[in-house]
């Protein structure tokens, strides 16, 4: 099958390329539209506790997903201020366990540097909201919860990937779950 991609596309690797060719007419994908104005401000927040996003989809309220309905408590404004949130997502030793129980599976070594325990966390947050999603399901999550995340789990230079859906992720990384080192 490849011979005859390659075939009708000779040149650079049509199957496996990074920056495809499109057709005459085909549509190509763009940023996302912004038709509510979410982007650069957070006048969408309801907790006041989200901060501005890079996307669109990044750029909700916990208010706003009905699956959170059952944590909005009459004293609590937001999730992030939530002893549960806390335990499952914000502690140390909490997500050092979740590492080590979702890496044991697949063989590898656990690095413990932030941005792991960064990434950790969000899993963390959508496993106790959704369940087990299933490998390459990805769901985006309240702006406040990554807010919170970042700030307990810095970059020291303030890059962050955001959001992006599995077909978005380069293919470099796509087959690291988690990022961890594979051992040799």
């Amino acid at each position: 099958m490849k011979e005859k991609a390659k075939a009708l596309h000779p040149g650079s690797d049509y199957c496996f390329q990074t920056d495809p060719i499109w057709a005459p007419g085909e549509e190509r994908p763009g940023p996302d539209p912004d038709p509510e104005k979410r982007l650069n401000n957070v006048t969408w927040c309801k907790c006041h506790n989200c901060t501005p996003m890079t996307s669109v989809t990044e750029s909700i309220c916990f208010f706003e997903l009905e699956v959170l309905e059952h944590l909005r408590l009459e004293n609590v404004t937001c999730v992030t201020e939530q002893i549960e949130f806390l335990s499952r997502c914000l502690d140390q030793e909490t997500l050092v366990t979740a590492m080590i129980s979702q890496t044991m599976q697949y063989g590898r070594t656990i690095d413990y540097s932030k941005p792991n325990l960064r990434l950790t966390a969000y899993r963390q947050f959508t496993t106790w909201i959704y369940g087990f999603l299933g490998k390459h399901v990805r769901i985006p999550i309240p702006s406040c919860v990554t807010r919170r995340i970042r700030e307990t789990f810095p970059d020291p230079e303030g890059r962050y990937t955001g959001f992006r859906y599995n077909q978005d992720v380069p293919l470099a990384s796509a087959d690291l779950d988690l990022n961890f080192l594979k051992l040799a």
